[in-house]
């Protein structure tokens, strides 16, 4: 079982997740279509993106910005699940083609980006300047 954490419209990270997650959005609604001929969706569907680097799978909610835009409300805050283990999509070859992963590194790329260059000072103070003791996460620079 999982953990999912909310992020409160107050942190510093939700106003760049919120794009993260519509973008995360419209590649479900166009991989559904691709792969299915037809979208549907769940109000409980995520979108499940399995880490490069660590043993653990991010869940991203893929309903609420989009709709939470067109309707001219924001949210107080958006759950994220972190999942453990590298499962993968029932058949990955269907859509995980070298030029969707290369799209999709495009996308998320520059969210990443952000968060590390935005917290790295603060992750080092709180690690006493050690970048090895810095949490898995961040071991990416």
């Amino acid at each position: 079982m999982g953990k999912c954490y909310q992020i409160s419209k107050v942190r510093s990270c939700y106003q760049d997740l919120l794009p993260l997650l519509a973008s995360c959005a419209g590649i479900y609604a166009a991989i559904q279509v691709r792969l299915k001929k037809q979208f549907s969706f769940n109000l409980n569907d995520g979108f499940v993106i399995g880490c490069k680097h660590l043993d653990s799978r991010v869940v991203l909610p893929l309903h609420g910005p989009i709709e939470d835009a067109l309707a001219n409300h924001q949210p107080d805050g958006v759950g994220i699940g972190v999942l453990p283990g590298r499962a993968t999509a029932q058949n990955p070859d269907d859509f995980m083609t070298p030029g969707f992963k290369s799209l999709f590194d495009t996308l998320v790329q520059p969210y990443l980006t952000n968060q590390y260059e935005r917290h790295r000072i603060e992750m080092l103070k709180r690690h006493h300047g050690n970048r090895t003791k810095l949490p898995d996460a961040w071991q990416m620079a």
